[in-house]
């Protein structure tokens, strides 16, 4: 793991679900998904440990994270993909 992100999860460490929320939602405004990912990750451990489950907002914040990560790695790979079909081509 690299260090900007264990900098990330440090930043949440000892805080409580509403900040980490808050958090999150600071990531998403950024459009920094990876590091919403993180805050995600955390909420969902919070959560979890009390036995609670992710209201409807936090499952949809979830939701946006991963998405958008996901999209973010298959758009590159379409890239990539093309390059190579157009080098095949030649």
């Amino acid at each position: 793991m690299s260090s900007t992100m264990q900098e990330i999860e440090a930043l949440a460490d000892g805080l409580d679900i509403a900040k980490v929320v808050e958090l999150v939602r600071i990531a998403e405004t950024a459009e920094r998904y990876e590091d919403m990912c993180i805050f995600v990750k955390k909420l969902v451990k919070l959560k979890a440990a009390k036995g609670e489950d992710l209201d409807v907002d936090e499952r949809n914040l979830l939701s946006v994270a991963y998405k958008n990560v996901v999209g973010q790695a298959r758009s590159s790979w379409r890239t990539l993909n093309a390059g190579f079909d157009d080098c095949d081509q030649d």
